[in-house]
């Protein structure tokens, strides 16, 4: 129902192709409130969703987008990745007077600058680790050189790296040859104009996600993500490699330090530099004992934490989402809440090679098998969403690293976890990877 008791049936427009654009898409289709979902550009797997339509085109920002966007007419616009936001799509769809969810590209920096970030926490008394940042690989090498704190440094590229952008050592090689690749190596993936060296923070990590109007926000959930590639929490950096959430995982008193002390300072923060705070808000916790320090924020849903709380979220997802963007969230929390009986476990299975920081290709295009019809059943308790795909004649087939990922949900996390790696087990193409280990440790 619309705040006057009216019905709503929205059109609602998802922009992006992945995993978190699927599992929203997904969610939105059981809503009441939604009429039809068109995604840009999407990917086939999503295909079997009801009142869904994929709309060809490019995720580049600039007029041509607006005007395909507009022509589109859609009631409301939710952004999927963070590189549109970072370039101000928001800011262009809101002067075109369209409907849109996301930050302003000055909010956006949040995530699109781990510089400002950082200088922003700092100014606004938010609990995180001492820092320094450097755009000048001779200053950064020096200040390492000089051993600042005990233990791990971490290393950050201040820009958008797709989660790959942060090294944790205490080896000085290691830290040297990081900084080199990040600031001087045209051959590595990640590519910095500046970095940011922090002490590491110990503790238990945790990802906190609220859905915020520019004013007031409604808490949605908290998942624990593994971006280690390898089992036992080893290997490089990833996107992700699978997350999981269970009731417990956070206590009332940190829920609500957290609120006090890493939430409401960026809707104040922001709406103190004109420019409030509206869409997803992504608060990176390291937890330790009974307090915290934020590592880092996005302005986006994660992938995959996205996959993995949205099964547990009930009530209208799309009205709340409406009534955000229209800064009305105030006096809406009957409208979604998170089922706290429940817990949920996703697990991506990812090409071989990936993440390929050293260049090494991904080994794509490999078409994609399901034992008893495992990608087309709705299943009660499970669910496949695609990320890295695309079609080759009748198959699916995989074009990208992290491939797709299964989520299952169950009343505890053993049970969510069996679950999901009976499903995982149906799905098969050549050099698919994915870890072993996840929900294991629950704590």
């Amino acid at each position: 129902m619309g705040n006057g008791g009216e019905e709503v049936s929205m059109k609602i427009l998802i922009l992006g192709s992945g995993g978190r654009e699927h599992a929203l898409a997904w969610r939105l289709s059981q809503d009441s409130s939604v009429e039809s979902i068109q995604v840009l550009p999407g990917n086939p797997g999503m295909l079997n969703i009801s009142k869904l339509e994929l709309i060809p085109g490019q995720l580049e920002v600039g007029p041509g987008l607006v005007t395909l966007i507009k022509g589109l007419d859609p009631d409301l616009i939710l952004i999927g990745p963070e590189a549109p936001l970072c370039s101000g799509l928001v800011d262009d769809l809101v002067a075109a007077g369209l409907p849109v969810l996301g930050p302003l590209k000055a909010c956006a920096k949040l995530e699109g600058s781990k510089v400002f970030s950082k200088q922003f926490m700092r100014d606004e008394g938010i609990p995180t680790s001492d820092f320094e940042a450097f755009d000048s690989f001779d200053e950064a090498l020096a200040f390492i050189e000089t051993r600042p704190w005990k233990g791990d440094l971490v290393i950050k590229a201040s820009e958008l790296a797709a989660g790959k952008g942060v090294v944790v050592s205490r080896d000085l090689e290691v830290q040297k040859q990081t900084l080199h690749n990040f600031l001087r190596n045209p051959d590595y993936e990640v590519k910095a104009r500046e970095v940011v060296i922090e002490q590491r923070s110990p503790g238990i990590e945790l990802s906190v996600f609220a859905l915020c109007d520019g004013e007031d926000f409604l808490w949605l959930s908290e998942v624990r993500d593994h971006k280690r590639l390898l089992d036992g929490d080893l290997g490089p950096n990833t996107g992700g490699m699978g997350c999981y959430t269970h009731p417990g995982m956070l206590d009332e008193k940190m829920k609500e330090k957290v609120i006090a002390r890493a939430i409401k300072p960026v809707l104040e923060g922001m709406k103190k530099r004109g420019t409030p705070f509206k869409g997803f808000l992504f608060i990176g916790l390291m937890i330790q004992g009974d307090d915290f320090h934020v590592l880092e924020y996005n302005v986006r849903l994660g992938d995959p934490e996205t996959q993995t709380f949205l099964p547990l979220l009930k009530g209208d997802l799309g009205e709340t989402l409406r009534l955000a963007a229209n800064g009305l969230l105030k006096g809406a929390s009957g409208f979604l809440w998170r089922d706290h009986s429940q817990s949920a476990l996703h697990i991506v299975m990812a090409s071989k090679n990936y993440p390929s920081l050293d260049g090494t290709p991904l080994l794509v295009n490999q078409p994609i098998s399901f034992d008893d019809g495992a990608a087309r059943a709705n299943h009660a308790h499970s669910q496949i969403f695609f990320a890295g795909v695309k079609r080759s004649g009748e198959n699916l087939v995989n074009a990208g690293g992290r491939v797709l990922g299964v989520t299952a949900w169950a009343a505890t996390l053993e049970e969510s976890r069996v679950l999901a790696y009976e499903e995982l087990k149906k799905i098969h193409f050549n050099g698919a990877f994915y870890r072993k280990d996840l929900g294991l440790k629950s704590s």
